[in-house]
């Protein structure tokens, strides 16, 4: 091979290897340059939506934002007192009867005198009546008497004998029947018992001027508390007498009368009216019989006047 042709060769060779080695490092620079290109696009989509998103909750409102920063509370656990608390419902109203509302009395019927009650100061009377003669709804004879103590127990309760002949017993208001009267007490010993109870004490009842009369009895006024006569108690009637039905439901509260009549449950409502306006029924009292003051009209200890010599 001669020189020329040699180096002819070698530089084609050279110019091979050069087209090479461009092409060769012309392909990363290419790929690097799309990357690098790609990677900058992708860093500012970022910082765009970055910049979008910033902006965005700059311009959220702050309560907005307490919500989404505040984690979800759970509902409070009830306690297991409120979980088991009981509805509350009105109390029952108690019984207005009488009757009922006097429980711890064990009234015996026609008992007579009491073997345990005491009297006490003050005593309550109460009596049932029967008809009698030609015009019985005017004519009235005693069928039964009831006393009962300042703390209502009955002390004296007795069905009476008729000394006339019966003509309308009123049993729809009396409550007395036939066979009542033949177990009764004769009326003088019922008046004697009555008049020994009466002794020295303070007569307590509803219109007791009946009932006194048919007794064929007197008790002093200075000692008697009526109920049908107090003011107070009329001016709850317009001013007129009030019966005792009435005046046990608008004092009282109670229930009476209802039917059949019962002396020893009227006298207990007597007794409880008057202790329910006990200071009204003596400043009544002390009204119509005011006490004498001492030294007037009176004589007293130590007040002798002295005799003037005789000179």
């Amino acid at each position: 091979m001669s020189l020329s042709s040699l180096s002819s060769n070698w530089k084609l060779l050279q110019q091979r290897l050069a087209g090479s080695s461009q092409s060769k490092d012309g392909a990363p620079q290419t790929e690097k340059l799309a990357k690098s290109t790609k990677r900058k696009a992708t860093a500012l989509k970022d910082e765009n939506t970055s910049s979008k998103k910033r902006k965005a909750d700059t311009n959220e409102s702050p309560r907005a934002a307490h919500r989404k920063s505040k984690p979800m509370s759970k509902p409070r656990a009830k306690s297991l007192t409120e979980e088991q608390k009981p509805t509350l419902e009105p109390p029952s109203r108690p019984s207005t009867s009488l009757s009922k509302h006097e429980t711890t009395h064990n009234d015996v019927e026609n008992e007579g005198v009491s073997p345990t009650a005491l009297a006490g100061k003050f005593i309550a009377l109460d009596c049932e009546m029967v008809g009698v003669g030609p015009t019985p709804d005017q004519d009235s004879q005693l069928a039964r008497v009831s006393m009962v103590n300042f703390h209502g127990e009955q002390i004296y309760d007795t069905y009476v004998k008729p000394k006339l002949p019966v003509t309308d017993y009123r049993t729809a208001f009396s409550g007395i029947r036939p066979h009542n009267l033949k177990v009764g007490r004769p009326f003088r010993e019922v008046q004697k018992d009555v008049a020994t109870f009466l002794e020295g004490r303070v007569l307590v009842g509803h219109h007791l001027k009946s009932d006194l009369q048919v007794l064929s009895m007197k008790h002093p006024t200075r000692d008697t508390r009526d109920s049908a006569k107090l003011q107070k108690f009329k001016d709850l009637n317009g001013g007129r007498t009030p019966k005792l039905k009435l005046l046990a439901k608008l004092i009282l509260g109670l229930e009476i009368q209802g039917g059949e009549h019962n002396s020893v449950e009227d006298a207990r409502a007597a007794m409880m009216l008057y202790k329910a306006e006990k200071d009204a029924f003596e400043m009544d009292s002390r009204r119509m019989f005011p006490l004498v003051a001492p030294g007037f009209g009176t004589s007293t200890a130590g007040s002798k006047k002295k005799k003037k010599k005789r000179r």
